[in-house]
């Protein structure tokens, strides 16, 4: 076990919890991890912060508690993290100096979640956001313009709310107009309410005056239609 570099590990039951505190060497040397299952109280083993060479990890139905969050944030190689119906909670906060070198974030299947922020000098080499199938959020991330790499922000099945306010806010030049980054919308996808029009994502000009050389979208006309893809 304390050789092990990829593990995998699944709970048929969904009543039955994971207790990976009795990890007897813990494994150590972990490069990547995927966790399917229930965690004990929503905790993250003791022995997780010293998981130095973990780089890609995946959790699915953990129920994770926000200092499991915290306990992950500090893992100095981590560039890879996916939470699939893993967090409970109203509220996520990814804090100053947390995921030194996260460069891909999922978050998914996240019912409960409506808010959530990026604090100055969190995730600063994060490159692609996915955001999918979180109905309760409908403000932009709070801080989103903290992210300072950011290329990809893509959402899947995110309320009509959320993405019109998105869109709103690049059309406006939003965060171009205060120095700061801006993101790309690369693939937007709408679960409730009326689909953005084609038009209102097409927009070469516009994305080539902020200074994007580089963009993709998909156009959904309505949830029966084959989708269009474009690229510039």
């Amino acid at each position: 076990m304390s050789h092990l570099i990829c593990l995998g590990i699944v709970s048929r039951d969904a009543n039955v919890q994971l207790n990976l505190e009795s990890f007897s060497p813990p494994p150590l040397k972990l490069q990547k991890l995927t966790l399917k299952g229930r965690l004990t109280r929503g905790n993250l083993p003791s022995w997780f912060g010293c998981l130095r060479s973990l780089m890609v990890l995946r959790l699915h139905s953990s129920e994770l508690t926000e200092d499991s969050i915290r306990l992950l944030s500090s893992l100095p190689r981590l560039f890879d993290l996916s939470i699939w119906d893993a967090y409970k909670e109203e509220r996520l906060t990814f804090t100053a100096c947390g995921f030194p070198v996260l460069r891909k974030l999922r978050l998914q299947d996240l019912p409960s979640l409506a808010h959530l922020e990026f604090q100055k000098g969190s995730l600063v080499d994060l490159q692609r956001l996915m955001l999918g199938q979180c109905a309760e959020l409908i403000e932009i991330p709070q801080g989103i313009e903290n992210l300072i790499h950011l290329k990809n922000l893509e959402l899947f099945e995110m309320s009509s709310e959320l993405t019109r306010k998105i869109q709103e806010r690049q059309e406006s030049g939003g965060n171009h107009q205060t120095g700061t980054h801006v993101t790309i919308v690369k693939d937007i996808r709408v679960h409730d309410g009326p689909l953005l029009e084609e038009k209102n994502l097409h927009q070469p000009n516009y994305f080539a005056k902020i200074g994007i050389q580089r963009w993709m979208c998909y156009h959904v006309k309505s949830p029966e239609s084959e989708v269009s893809y474009d690229q510039g």
